[in-house]
């Protein structure tokens, strides 16, 4: 899958590009419930991955990318 992570997709799975647009569809609504709020949201990497490579202007890369185990990340996402 790291020859073309954005494209290739498991068995019965998604390919990361579909695992974006479902992300995105996530944040929009926890945007939209929570305009002002702070929201915590637990996932494994690849999810996480994810929704980085929306806000990114190298999808590619970033999914290409790591997440220490137990780490976080903190990015900031507005209802459209």
């Amino acid at each position: 899958m790291r020859a073309d992570p954005l494209h290739i997709k498991p068995e019965h799975g998604e390919s990361f590009l579909e695992q974006m647009e479902r992300l995105r569809s996530f944040l929009d609504e926890i945007a939209a419930r929570h305009p002002e709020g702070t929201v915590l949201a637990v996932s494994h990497e690849n999810p996480i991955l994810a929704a980085l490579a929306l806000t990114a202007s190298d999808p590619e890369q970033t999914a290409r990318g790591k997440i220490v185990n137990c780490g976080w990340v903190e990015m900031n996402w507005s209802a459209e």
